[in-house]
């Protein structure tokens, strides 16, 4: 993140957190999990990992179609709102602070979803780190998602006709 400015995005996220909801639009996130959860399903994914998370939205849809979910990211006060979020949605969402680049939950996951995060690593060294995180927590075969705002709204207009999917064997 050009030298990624921890304490700087953590300040700004921290400000953004309290309008961040009001700012999202909650269908787009609804047509976004409902385009992944059937790719999950296809290959019987259970355990999903949301890197990234913010305040939870993709992680509360994810959990309201059943799979188990955990959401990881930087800004306490993000995942401060996601608890509120799941708990007000009746939901059970294991949320944690931590640093998409190094991150230990001590757990492997049968897919790991960057969703609209994966563009705040711009250093090849960020993404590299980022990355092997991801592998730590992956289990054998398991399922990676890296979709970004520019994919999604051509995949939901019609007009991107591929999803990509990478399927590990790590």
């Amino acid at each position: 993140m050009i030298e990624m400015n921890k304490e700087k995005i953590l300040q700004q996220y921290s400000l953004l957190s309290e309008y961040y909801d009001l700012l999202a639009d909650k269908r787009k996130y609804q047509r976004e999990v409902e385009l992944i959860a059937k790719i999950l399903s296809k290959y019987k994914v259970r355990k999903i990992l949301d890197i990234g998370c913010g305040t939870g939205t993709h992680s509360i849809l994810f959990a309201k179609k059943g799979f188990q979910v955990s959401g990881i990211d930087i800004s306490q006060a993000m995942i401060t709102h996601a608890k509120v979020n799941a708990e007000r949605e009746g939901v059970k969402v294991n949320f944690f602070v931590e640093d998409m680049r190094n991150f230990n939950l001590r757990e492997k996951f049968d897919a790991c979803l960057y969703l609209h995060s994966f563009y705040y690593l711009t250093e090849n060294s960020d993404i590299e780190r980022a990355l092997n995180s991801l592998i730590r927590h992956l289990k054998f075969n398991g399922i990676v998602v890296i979709f970004h705002y520019s994919v999604f709204n051509s995949v939901l207009s019609g007009s991107f006709q591929k999803t990509y999917l990478i399927k590990t064997a790590c």
